[in-house]
């Protein structure tokens, strides 16, 4: 039996127009929607000051305007933002309460003091959790997860339960995306084959 049911991002609470966002002026990855959002101005919502520093560099192939926004009082923050305005960026804390949109073409974003930052683009990587079913898996089976919380696999997407195998996005953190989850897939299908035809 093989699992590839993706995950699920959990969408940040009290953030007006977010939803409106998501998918198209919110994105979660430059890779996949970069490409529609090229030459707009882009904020990086990050709560960890080396993740806020790619704001810097990291997206120069998309836009030339990139800060950061993190959360208050992240560590390092003062460190952080000296990197990020010596190379031309810049770093903003506050708390994100609203997303000024029109019809989801993000043009402002609103901290919890009022500030209003001009900002297209926003890139947040949002936090992620399995679906019910692999959390029934973990609870009954003890499907095992890594520190991630990513379902843990070995070889070919062998997990510990015997006969299961799993693919794709629920298995890895960082390396998601369409071409990584179909070669997951394709290992795990071989590795079934050759484990039921010997």
């Amino acid at each position: 039996m093989r699992l590839a049911t993706g995950v699920i991002d959990v969408h940040p609470v009290g953030v007006e127009g977010f939803a409106e966002c998501w998918g198209r002026t919110v994105i979660h990855c430059p890779f996949c929607v970069g490409w529609e959002n090229a030459d707009r101005t882009w904020g990086l919502v990050a709560d960890d000051p080396d993740h806020a520093a790619t704001a810097a560099r990291a997206f120069d192939a998309w836009s030339a305007d990139v800060i950061a926004i993190t959360p208050p009082r992240m560590a390092r923050a003062a460190e952080t933002r000296g990197a990020l305005r010596a190379a031309g960026s810049d770093l903003v804390e506050g708390e994100i309460t609203r997303l000024h949109h029109r019809d989801g073409d993000l043009h402002a974003v609103e901290l919890a003091d009022g500030t209003l930052i001009g900002r297209r683009t926003l890139l947040w990587s949002l936090p992620q959790q399995q679906v019910p079913l692999v959390t029934r898996l973990t609870s009954t089976l003890g499907l095992a997860l890594d520190e991630n919380g990513s379902v843990a696999v070995g070889p070919g997407g062998r997990t510990g339960l015997p006969g299961l195998y799993a693919a794709g996005d629920l298995t890895t953190r960082w390396d998601q995306g369409a071409m990584s989850a179909a070669g997951a897939g394709a290992a795990a299908a071989d590795a079934i084959h050759f484990a039921h035809s010997r």
